[in-house]
């Protein structure tokens, strides 16, 4: 019986992940920057953005949790120091290039909110 890995196929899963989302990021990009931008369609990939972002957040989230298992015992899950760096420069990769991802997402929603017109609520 061959052993797995398990986190190769977590690596393989949260790589493709954040494939799907740097091009949906490209595209959002495309879009902000183009001046017949489609606001509905803006907001459609701005969507799917946020959610591969979640996606590849909460897969990073468990595959340190299991990094943190493994420095532990090391020897029982036979994965050496160099193994250990390499995979959480992965991990640190991975959380970089997803923030700058989010970071667009959250600074274009706040400038929204500062260029949309203040409205006056009364209070009776």
């Amino acid at each position: 019986m061959s052993h797995h890995d398990p986190f190769d196929t977590a690596r393989e899963e949260v790589t493709e992940k954040l494939r799907v989302a740097s091009a949906l990021h490209e595209v959002y990009l495309e879009q902000l920057s183009a001046s017949n931008t489609d606001p509905f369609a803006l907001k459609d990939i701005s969507s799917q953005l946020q959610k591969e972002v979640k996606g590849v957040e909460w897969f990073v989230s468990d595959l340190e949790e299991t990094i943190f298992i493994v420095e532990k015992d090391p020897l029982k899950f036979g994965i050496d120091q160099n193994e250990m760096k390499n995979r959480k420069n992965f991990i640190k990769n991975t959380k970089d290039t997803i923030k700058v991802c989010a970071l667009n997402i959250f600074n274009k929603v706040e400038n929204k909110r500062r260029h949309e017109p203040k409205t006056k609520t009364t209070v009776e």
